[in-house]
């Protein structure tokens, strides 16, 4: 399962990434900014749709861009055979409430327990992996 991280702190990659490398089968792509994420998706979009990710992880601050705008701008780039489902991954409940306004399709909190991982993240992460 393909998961792209789109957040401007590398602390939140690191811990995503331990989390994605916690379960089996998947694989973490990182965008440091939404125009990033927006160029990788557009060629994706028009070349390799079947690439698409599967879920984006969508910061709200990210640097001077915001992922409310980013969400809505994903959202008109995906084929119409194919729907990631774009997370508001945020410590800020009214923040990831702006993703799902903007077209995202769930919030996950963003935060990270001793080992190292973010467990709310994990339990979503494996609820989809055993609803495949």
């Amino acid at each position: 399962m393909r998961i792209w991280l789109v957040d401007d702190s590398e602390d939140v990659h690191q811990v995503a990434q331990r989390t994605v490398n916690a379960l089996p089968g998947l694989s973490l792509t990182r965008f440091y900014s939404g125009a990033e994420a927006l160029t990788a998706f557009a060629q994706l979009a028009a070349a390799h749709p079947a690439e698409l990710p599967r879920v984006i992880l969508m910061d709200f601050y990210i640097g001077d861009e915001r992922g409310d705008a980013v969400t809505l701008a994903l959202r008109r780039l995906e084929p119409a055979t194919s729907r990631s489902t774009i997370v508001g991954y945020s410590s800020m409940q009214s923040a990831s409430e702006r993703i799902l306004g903007s077209g995202g399709d769930v919030v996950v909190r963003k935060h990270r327990s001793q080992d190292g991982l973010n467990p709310s993240l994990y339990r979503f992460l494996a609820g989809l992996q055993h609803s495949r």
